[in-house]
């Protein structure tokens, strides 16, 4: 078999097969990532409501100024 820059329909289906497989387990893997940074996210707010002066209530800014949360991830 020579070398050619064509190739068959069958070698490109299988090749976009292979693409879409790798596609879809990094995508997996990424959103499984993310939701542990959520949870760790979430019981981090969680842990500095509740054990902490704010009586389970705090303003976005002091959450922000003293404990580095993003308002976009609390909202």
């Amino acid at each position: 078999m020579g070398k050619t820059d064509e190739i068959d329909e069958v070698t490109a289906e299988g090749a976009c097969k292979i693409v879409d497989w790798c596609l879809s387990s990094t995508i997996q893997l990424l959103q499984g990532a993310r939701s542990d940074a959520l949870e760790r996210a979430s019981d981090k707010l969680e842990e500095k409501l509740c054990n902490s002066d704010y009586n389970g209530v705090a303003t976005l800014r002091q959450l922000k100024k003293r404990h580095g949360f993003e308002t976009e991830k609390i909202e």
